[in-house]
């Protein structure tokens, strides 16, 4: 009884001091939540962004997959349709529906890619469903209609979005080749309807192969198996039987295909959106380290009366938990709000480097909002309970005395400077581990920011007698900001590290992003040597599959302006379950311009022409631990060939990796004869004939479009630099948090120093000169965390590019450091710190100065 009678006290004493202060100290509770929420509300809206992305994909392909237990997969040039019959006679099997699989768009609109499927529509709705909006004819009239050739099916969706309407004709344009198709129907958005929020349309498979110049080749088949028959043992039996150009996989295989795909590029943004979470903490630590200050005596005199050490724990961990979880429900709220935008940014990305992506649902899982609030309740506490068990062990007759937490944290240096060390001991070591996940260098970016901001105290005290003596010489002011700011360097110290890491999230990414956009311009001056090039306007987005006819490279090779064409053909495959890519060129071409830059190999383009070799770019090589001497087992077909690695190349235009083929070894073994694009080099002088010639025989191929090398070159580092605006925004974030915590330090530092500021006010200091005093100690807040976050930023830096980029896309980059950029990203930073010092000094100007003096 007697226990249960202390436990019910000690609750008592919890409820009503920790509410009590926490209605108290409104403004510096709402500077916690207002950044505990931004963190909250940046992690929420990023995953909720990366987890509609990947829905939006698996139900896209959901919604075409249907029924289908089973698909034969090929790549980008399909298969031999020879193996149709094989699967329709196969016992195991009860239904086999054959599929063509291309990209298009209606004329003039080459932005709106249109996925267009190429069906058996008397086998397919075995497979999947089709609902059609008017039901005046049946469904069997329609479908019977879809059989002529220059039918089409649209989805209501995309119909209405361009005024068409069953019985419309309407010019399609499909690789370099428009048609006039008649709209036969009109599908609901339900079923395969749903497909990339309605950009799909569907023709008869043999019309398909007409639009797409796939006589005698097929996508996919998708298999619906006989009662009974184990998915598993008919995908390992098929897998042992049929050629080795295609595979046998379960249907939802291509999902997962895309979350592999697109898997680094959104860890990387979620750990950036956990930075700001990180700097909240910060804050979060400065907040209660004040109360504890604050309410020292109070400490001291409950302590004296009997209170337990964990009842003065509990009353530090409610108020945090009081404040954090305020703020975890506001950034639920705001991330929530936030994911739109997120949405867009990521998708428009994507488009740009991945595949197509159309997002049309936002989901927000009620696990994710639960991550959400655990995470910043969690996060809170572990900042808060360093300083609340601090609290707890003070002993009475120590917390009453004046200024004990700045002597007692003054006297735990040399403690600081050996967990820094240990700190940076285990990020070096991290960082060769045996692994080629990314995750280390994470590991060891965080360690490098531990223990950065281990030495904050530490270098406070070193340099509070240099720095004194320096700021005595410009006045009273000046002297009486620095001794204050020395004087309270405990505190200040967490503020100086919050800052420091969102000022080295910053610099460490400009150096990355300027070092990464330096040497793709290097790389685009060395690759792009041709005057002209002609490509498809829908390769611009990743995932349109059109291609131009190799006759445009003929006629353009004639003219006498010409000196030389480099043709290239770019194939999606997958390579031992990752995403990579065919690249087909003349290697005689490339071998004679010098286009390409060598990473390893001696005349690698030559020799691979001589031998029916291959050249691979760096990505892949990294990717799959290949080296120049090693093979690649490919399925050709004409059966799995063995094709020697001759060269590695430097490359960075596709993150998952290239392999290289001469054009007539790929010809050879794929019979395939079609360009992406043309390069083309012109004489001297002779660029703007050349370009009128070259209009005059690309001017009936639709799609095709003319650029200059300047202007594949802008639009290539338009790309690049979209991919990091959503990078920029969370910066931002970052940064706003941690002025909230310098915001929150000062105030902290006016209320602690209430009698201080009484005596000076009274002595004669007059308002002016109390701001002047407060922005001077904001002003050091903000010199010190910029430059300790410029170095940090450094160092950052070179594990951004050199561990977790390489790691993650495989590609060299030669570090550059932008001075110029890098101040003109931080200044304005240390402007607003200085800014950040008026509010806590307009604060301490509304003290009553007798009232204060009176109280002391």
């Amino acid at each position: 009884m007697r226990i249960r009678g202390e436990a019910v006290r000690s609750l008592r004493i919890v409820k009503i001091l920790s509410l009590k202060y926490f209605l108290g100290t409104r403004g510096r509770n709402l500077l916690v939540i207002t950044g505990v929420a931004l963190g909250v509300a940046l992690y929420i809206s990023i995953k909720t962004a990366n987890i509609s992305i990947i829905r939006s994909f698996e139900k896209s392909l959901d919604s075409v997959a249907g029924k289908a237990e089973l698909s034969v997969f090929g790549n980008e040039l399909g298969f031999p349709e020879d193996i149709y019959p094989f699967l329709v006679n196969y016992e195991k099997i009860a239904t086999a529906a054959p599929v063509i699989w291309g990209t298009g768009h209606l004329e003039g609109e080459e932005g709106d890619i249109l996925f267009i499927q190429g069906v058996d529509l008397l086998i397919d709705p075995m497979v999947r469903q089709y609902s059609l909006v008017t039901m005046e004819e049946s469904p069997e009239d329609i479908l019977r209609e879809i059989l002529n050739p220059g039918n089409i099916l649209l989805t209501e969706k995309f119909a209405h979005r361009y005024g068409l309407k069953k019985g419309d004709r309407a010019s399609f344009v499909v690789d370099d080749r428009v048609w006039e198709l008649v709209v036969a129907g009109l599908l609901q958005s339900t079923g395969s309807g749903a497909f990339m929020g309605g950009n799909l349309a569907v023709v008869d498979i043999s019309f398909a192969q007409l639009l797409f110049n796939k006589a005698g080749v097929l996508d996919r088949i998708d298999l619906i198996l006989e009662k009974g028959a184990l998915p598993a043992i008919v995908k390992k039996e098929l897998n042992d039987v049929l050629p080795s150009y295609v595979s046998v996989d379960f249907s939802e295989r291509r999902g997962k295909s895309v979350g592999k795909l697109l898997a680094s590029f959104q860890l990387n943004l979620e750990v950036l959106s956990l930075i700001a979470l990180f700097v909240g903490m910060f804050l979060l630590y400065n907040a209660v380290s004040y109360s504890v200050i604050t309410r020292r005596e109070e400490i001291g005199i409950l302590r004296a009366e009997g209170c337990s050490r964990l009842t003065i724990l509990m009353v530090f961990l409610l108020e945090t938990f009081l404040v954090s979880g305020l703020g975890s429900l506001l950034g639920i709220y705001l991330g929530i709000k936030f994911a739109g935008g997120a949405v867009s940014l990521m998708s428009s990305t994507i488009s740009s480097l991945y595949l197509i992506t159309r997002v049309e649902d936002i989901e927000v899982p009620a696990r994710l909002l639960i991550l959400g609030m655990g995470g910043g309740i969690g996060a809170s506490l572990l900042s808060a309970i360093f300083p609340a068990i601090n609290a707890a062990f003070y002993p009475p007759i120590l917390a009453i005395t004046k200024g004990s937490y700045e002597i007692e944290k003054s006297g735990q240096t040399k403690s600081f400077i050996v967990l820094a060390f240990i700190l940076f001991l285990l990020a070096a070591g991290v960082i060769y581990l045996p692994t080629t996940s990314p995750f280390p260098g994470y590991i060891s970016s965080l360690l490098v920011m531990l223990g950065m901001s281990s030495l904050m105290l530490p270098l406070l005290t070193f340099l509070q007698k240099p720095l004194s003596k320096l700021f005595s010489r410009f006045g009273a002011c000046s002297r009486l900001g620095t001794d204050s700011f020395f004087s309270h360097r405990g505190r200040n110290s967490v503020a100086i590290a919050a800052l420091a890491v969102a000022v080295a999230m910053v610099v460490s990414i400009v150096i990355m992003v300027e070092s990464f956009r330096s040497t793709i311009t290097v790389w685009l001056n060395q690759t792009l040597q041709t005057d002209i090039i002609v490509t498809m306007e829908s390769r611009f987005q990743r995932g349109g599959t059109a291609k131009m006819s190799p006759d445009i490279a003929e006629k353009i090779k004639k003219l006498p302006q010409v000196l030389d064409v480099e043709p290239f053909r770019y194939i999606n495959i997958e390579y031992e379950g990752h995403a990579a890519a065919y690249g087909v060129l003349d290697f005689s071409t490339i071998a004679r311009h010098n286009t390409l830059p060598i990473k390893k190999g001696a005349a690698p383009f030559l020799k691979a022409r001589e031998n029916e070799g291959v050249v691979i770019s760096e990505g892949f090589a990294t990717i799959h631990n290949k080296n120049v001497g090693d093979t690649l087992l490919l399925p050709t077909f004409k059966g799995e060939v063995r094709f020697k690695i001759y060269g590695i190349y430097y490359d960075y235009a596709i993150q998952y990796g290239i392999i290289l083929f001469d054009r007539d070894t790929f010809v050879r073994y794929w019979n395939d004869r079609f360009l992406s694009s043309l390069g083309i080099y012109v004489k001297e002088g002779k660029i703007e004939e050349a370009r009128s010639e070259i209009m005059e025989i690309i001017k009936d191929k639709k799609g095709l479009v003319l650029f200059s090398n300047k202007d594949i070159k802008e639009r290539a580092l338009d790309v690049f630099d979209q991919t990091f605006r959503i990078t920029y925004a969370l910066q931002v974030i970052a940064v706003i948090i941690a002025i909230l915590g310098i915001i929150g330090s000062l105030a902290s530092s006016v209320m602690a120093r209430k009698r201080e500021i009484g005596i000076l006010r009274s002595e004669g200091l007059t308002r002016f000169q109390m701001v002047e005093l407060l922005v001077m100690e904001s002003s050091l807040l903000g010199a010190l965390g910029v430059a300790v976050g410029m170095v940090t930023g450094v160092i950052l830096s070179a594990l951004l590019i050199d561990v977790i980029n390489y790691r993650s896309f495989g590609w060299t980059i030669q570090h550059t450091y932008p001075l110029v950029t890098i101040l003109l990203s931080v200044l304005p930073i240390f402007a607003f710190t200085i800014l950040a010092g008026i509010p806590p000094a307009l604060k301490a100007l509304s003290l009553n100065v007798s009232r204060v003096l009176r109280y002391e």
